[in-house]
């Protein structure tokens, strides 16, 4: 999910700011999240993240989910105000009508696709965050709801096992957290593993059904590290794609779109449907791709 918070704002910007801090002020914005959900087009009303306290914490059900949300933050915030996310109206679809398959959850964050994959499809889910402050609170939630079967795990995937550098690009959006390109004095370890390798020696026997990837530009890596359960089990893929965030890995949309086309015949943008193929212009990209066999 891409962050589109401003530096910079408008008048018109500032002056509804000034009636959102009200809400926040007389608490109305707890009943806003029912108003989005009833009328979807009044979604401006809804104060913006960067409005509140960090952490400024609600407890919530979303979709039959119990989750505890930072509505500091970009994700949590997103989650609490009902927004509309067509992306993951899609993942869900497809984790629908698996039979004896396990899905994965890579990019887990605060875990609450991880749960609704789990509420409606009815399947084990393999969650992933590196993140130590992000798998906190997926830990917290997954906790929250004993009845759905996630399993977490504190580290990342790739194409390679080892220790790697983590940054955050944005403070307000926790999501936005990827593998550093050189270290900083902010840069923290996280551990990263290849999933063909997971599955082996966590001994996974059922096919895999689906994979899910969001990780701010390394999600080449990860399926560099897993091709034998790509080749194997085809699985249903719902990857972001962001050409400035893979060409810091060294890697493009291009190139990630042509790895998928080597096994998947359709492919598709999550958002409006649109087949997505190799020859397409990816300058600047961002969006969500399904691959399906």
């Amino acid at each position: 999910m891409k962050d589109t918070t401003k530096n910079k704002l408008s008048l018109k910007t500032k002056t509804l700011n000034i009636f959102r801090k009200v809400l926040i002020v007389i608490c109305i914005d707890r009943i806003i999240p029912i108003i989005i959900r009833l009328i979807p087009q009044l979604y401006k009303i809804a104060p913006n993240n960067y409005q509140y306290a960090n952490p400024s914490f609600r407890k919530v059900t979303r979709n039959g989910v119990q989750i505890k949300l930072n509505i500091h933050d970009y994700i949590g915030h997103w989650i609490y105000f009902n927004f509309k996310d067509k992306g993951r109206d899609e993942l869900i679809r497809l984790s629908k009508g698996l039979k004896n398959h396990v899905i994965f959850d890579i990019g887990a964050n605060n875990g609450y696709t991880g749960l609704i994959l789990a509420k409606n499809s009815g399947k084990k889910i393999y969650s992933f965050e590196p993140d130590p402050d992000n798998f906190n609170e997926l830990r917290e939630n997954v906790e929250l709801n004993p009845k759905l079967d996630v399993q977490i795990y504190n580290f990342g995937l790739g194409e390679e096992n080892g220790e790697f550098l983590m940054e955050r690009p944005c403070k307000e959006n926790m999501g936005g957290n990827r593998i550093a390109v050189q270290p900083t004095q902010d840069t923290y370890k996280v551990i990263i593993k290849k999933l063909s390798d997971f599955v082996k020696e966590n001994e996974i026997e059922h096919p895999v059904g689906l994979i899910k990837i969001d990780v701010e530009g390394f999600e080449q890596k990860i399926l560099n590290g897993c091709t034998d359960i790509i080749e194997q089990f085809k699985p249903k893929l719902f990857i972001e794609v962001d050409d400035n965030n893979l060409k810091l890995q060294n890697d493009s949309a291009k190139q990630l779109i042509a790895c998928l086309e080597k096994n998947y015949t359709k492919l598709y943008n999550a958002e409006n449907n649109k087949a997505v193929y190799s020859g397409q212009d990816f300058t600047n990209c961002h969006f969500d791709v399904i691959a399906l066999p």
